[in-house]
């Protein structure tokens, strides 16, 4: 008993009370709510990174395709046909002028691509008539300009596919082209929508005849 002849209050008993419960439970889903954000980012971030990866692979092997058709070019525009030289027989016409630009055009139908199980035909392309189309997430497109006339020429590739939970509407294989639906904003990629990886290479005439 205290000197004033009191009993001091009995301590309360071990334990916590319902609100630190309660304030512990928000705390703890707070904390597990950021983990899992943040484990979705990273994980948005490796899938950026790989489809990138692959889409500058898919524009070099074209790039290195049209170095390849560039060897053949050693008649002037004569040498540039859809027969020999399919990538580079859009530019043929204007290969005398400089500047002259082809625009930007869909991959041509080319019969010894890859297989379509392996990675270098990820792309989308018009479909033949009554032919087989390939349905994959990428994108193709290629422009010819005319830097030195006869003589040297420059060509961009451009690698298109959507980003996540872009709403391109509802299309099959059979209707697939390429561009494909809400990719493109007018004339430009709409970025809104769509990834872009592009890359350019000079292409020289080869003066070397066979």
């Amino acid at each position: 008993m205290s000197a004033t002849g009191h009993r001091p209050a009995p301590r309360a008993a071990g334990g916590f009370t319902m609100i630190e419960i309660m304030m512990s439970i928000v705390i703890f889903s707070a904390a597990a709510l950021g983990l899992l954000a943040f484990e979705h980012a990273l994980m948005r971030s490796n899938a950026d990174s790989n489809d990138i990866t692959s889409a500058t692979y898919v524009g070099d092997f074209w790039l290195e395709s049209a170095r390849a058709e560039s060897r053949l070019w050693n008649q002037g525009a004569t040498s540039l046909t859809a027969a020999r030289t399919p990538l580079l027989a859009p530019i043929a016409p204007g290969l005398a002028t400089a500047n002259t630009t082809t625009g930007w055009l869909a991959l041509p139908i080319m019969p010894n691509r890859p297989v379509p199980a392996q990675p270098l035909n990820r792309y989308l392309e018009v479909c033949p008539t009554g032919g087989a189309c390939d349905f994959a997430e990428y994108c193709v497109q290629y422009r010819l300009t005319v830097l030195i006339p006869d003589e040297v020429l420059r060509m961009e590739v451009r690698v298109l596919w959507f980003k996540e939970g872009a709403n391109h509407g509802s299309l099959t294989p059979v209707a697939q082209t390429c561009p494909a639906i809400g990719m493109m904003a007018g004339s430009d990629p709409d970025l809104s929508k769509v990834h872009l990886v592009q890359l350019a290479s000079t292409l020289w005439q080869n003066a070397v005849t066979p």
